[in-house]
């Protein structure tokens, strides 16, 4: 397991168990003004991402031996990246742009694409997930505090819907299978709710 935070001088924190203890905290470096999202597309490879002072998204790898230096992969973010892996060499990064609008930015094995406006008018961080290769889904708060819902079937990205969910925090959600994905927001009763 591999943890990561932001340190008071706002540099990444990382710290991992190796099967028997917890290894201690190690800095990364970088300089981050929002939680990090990490993500790992195949056996001991580990993509982390954090957006940096400037708004531009910052990328950073472990490639089962050394880490890689930083790098800028531009944008302006106004939310922390989230990150998600549907398949080995494949990695997708969303967050809010200074529209409110869901951006995009992947990873297709040979390089990385030009960021792309999935629109929504949206309040919160995005999350993702994948339950199977080539799909991917991807909740956020809107204007109107429900919670959206945004898919990519593997060709194509489908229009927003609403899961009818209302809430004033960040969804969670995760996936125990191909075809399960599990949402839990905070109402405004402050009662956890789920919905799959």
């Amino acid at each position: 397991m591999d943890i990561f935070g932001i340190a008071a001088d706002n540099a990444v924190r990382h710290n991992w168990y190796d099967g028997v203890k917890w290894r201690g905290w190690e800095s990364l470096g970088g300089v981050a003004s929002a939680a990090p999202s990490a993500v790992s597309w195949g056996h001991n490879r580990i993509d982390l991402f954090v957006k940096g002072t400037d708004g531009a998204l910052s990328h950073k790898w472990y490639d089962g031996v050394n880490w890689g230096g930083w790098e800028s992969l531009g944008g302006v973010l106004t939310s922390e990246p989230m990150a998600v892996s549907w398949s080995s060499g494949r990695l997708d990064v969303f967050g809010l742009g200074t529209d409110s609008a869901l951006w995009h930015l992947w990873y297709d094995g040979s390089g990385w694409k030009d960021w792309e406006s999935l629109g929504g008018r949206l309040l919160g961080t995005p999350v993702g997930v994948s339950d199977r290769a080539g799909r991917l889904d991807v909740y956020s708060i809107g204007t109107d505090h429900n919670v959206w819902h945004l898919g990519f079937n593997g060709s194509r990205w489908l229009p927003w819907e609403s899961t009818k969910g209302v809430t004033n925090s960040s969804p969670a959600v995760e996936s125990w299978g191909p075809g399960r994905v599990d949402l839990f927001v905070t109402g405004t009763d402050s009662a956890l709710w789920h919905n799959w």
